[in-house]
């Protein structure tokens, strides 16, 4: 027989634990303003939709030694700690107080658990909307190079989700960009880091998202790295925002064009090949006038030249497909030469040329840097691929 309902003695009501706002607000959170039991909305009247607070703080352990449920060895601190409270509506209450044999222990410890993990993952982003967020910088000259992650989470929201904190890749200073060894230090550290942080996650997450700031050179090896396979979004950076990251709603996709050689020469075979990317500024006939005579020059541009070019993802993947067609088409005269690229470039094309790159298909690429105290352009990484 159901025992008569012990919660209305004034005896056992008496120092009844006051919880803190913090706790209250915990607790209502975890179960979404709903009852444990049987999943009644309690912020509301069902029947007239006033806003009202029905719920009531239930103990699953009874918080004196002659309530339901009681366990006298227990401490008061146990007893009244925020986990042995469900959250409940007064039906449910009084029925689980006046039929502890029913409710026992264990089955509302079982209910309250499976109830707010499940809230839980009704309420956390799917998988489709999640990301894990890489984030690279590398100092350009005597200047660091600094993406907040807070700046990257606002870029993905709201059609997004962070998966967890920021995978960061920061690239120390070592010697200056015009020194040679910067880049072959700059490369090992690269290579080094992702072989030891990224092996337990970027084979098996395809999802990605991808922040980068720093020379050129290593954007595109940063590119390579990460590879082309699976879902890899890259992002890129916009001047004067607000949200500096974030894809501007009303972005354009806009043409490229490929600028190829007018005819191979006789001794094409001889040829040094090379590969221009001017996007953000025309240096096309800078290229040119350094290449030696009767070298073949392929060129990717727009029509109107813009540090902002890059508007939306659409045009990542336009650019991407040019690249593709390009690549594929000097590498099929190249006979195992290299190709020379240059680049003039937005971030976001940088690190997509790099990801681009066919492992098994594409020539050897040799990156080049502008350095502009000298007015030339210098050789800095080399990616093999005809191995």
């Amino acid at each position: 027989m159901a025992k008569k309902n012990q919660t209305h003695n004034p005896a056992l009501l008496k120092r009844r634990p006051k919880w803190d706002e913090w706790q209250k607000l915990y607790l209502w959170s975890v179960c979404a303003g709903r009852c444990e039991l049987c999943n009644q909305i309690l912020y509301e009247n069902w029947f007239t939709l006033d806003r009202v607070n029905i719920g009531k703080f239930a103990h699953v352990i009874a918080h004196a030694d002659k309530g339901p449920r009681a366990q006298p060895g227990k401490s008061q601190k146990e007893r009244d700690c925020i986990e042995n409270i469900m959250l409940l509506c007064d039906g449910c209450h009084t029925t689980v107080d006046r039929d502890e044999h029913t409710y026992t222990i264990r089955r509302l410890q079982s209910i309250k658990q499976d109830f707010e993990n499940k809230i839980r993952l009704q309420t956390e982003p799917t998988y489709q909307q999640s990301r894990k967020m890489l984030i690279f910088t590398a100092p350009i000259g005597d200047r660091d190079m600094f993406i907040h992650e807070r700046e990257a989470i606002d870029a993905l929201s709201p059609e997004q989700y962070p998966m967890g904190h920021a995978h960061s890749i920061r690239v120390p200073h070592a010697y200056d960009e015009n020194n040679h060894l910067y880049w072959s230090i700059a490369k090992d550290f690269m290579d080094k880091t992702f072989r030891e942080t990224t092996k337990d996650w970027l084979g098996n997450l395809p999802k990605i998202a991808v922040f980068g700031l720093g020379p050129q050179p290593l954007l595109v090896y940063l590119g390579y790295l990460i590879g082309e396979a699976g879902d890899k979004q890259v992002f890129q950076r916009h001047r004067d925002k607000a949200l500096p990251w974030k894809w501007p709603e009303d972005g354009n996709i806009k043409p490229l064009l490929v600028s190829k050689p007018v005819a191979l020469s006789d001794n094409y075979e001889a040829s040094v090949l090379a590969l221009s990317l001017s996007v953000s500024f025309n240096i096309k006939d800078r290229v040119s006038r350094q290449l030696p005579k009767g070298s073949l020059h392929w060129d990717i541009h727009p029509d109107k030249y813009s540090t902002e070019f890059v508007e939306c993802p659409e045009q990542l993947h336009s650019f991407r497909v040019i690249v593709h067609e390009t690549l594929n088409e000097i590498s099929n005269l190249s006979s195992n030469r290299p190709i020379h690229v240059y680049m003039a470039v937005p971030v976001s094309m940088a690190i997509t040329f790099g990801m681009s790159v066919m492992r098994k298909a594409t020539s050897d690429i040799i990156l080049h840097d502008y350095i502009k105290s000298k007015n030339t352009d210098v050789e800095t990484i080399t990616i093999k691929l005809c191995q």
